[in-house]
């Protein structure tokens, strides 16, 4: 499962051009997460 999250993450941000990784960045792809219908407390 862990794997697999982060698989999706490296994706996304590779897909998104983002060269730093910082708070900001890990902040979008949380808001993407949540947008995408899971629920908060099951995106760590």
């Amino acid at each position: 499962m862990y794997r697999r999250a982060l698989l999706d993450f490296l994706h996304w941000y590779q897909a998104a051009g983002t060269t730093v990784l910082d708070r900001a960045t890990v902040q979008r792809y949380r808001a993407l997460l949540v947008d995408a219908g899971l629920a908060p407390s099951t995106v760590n």
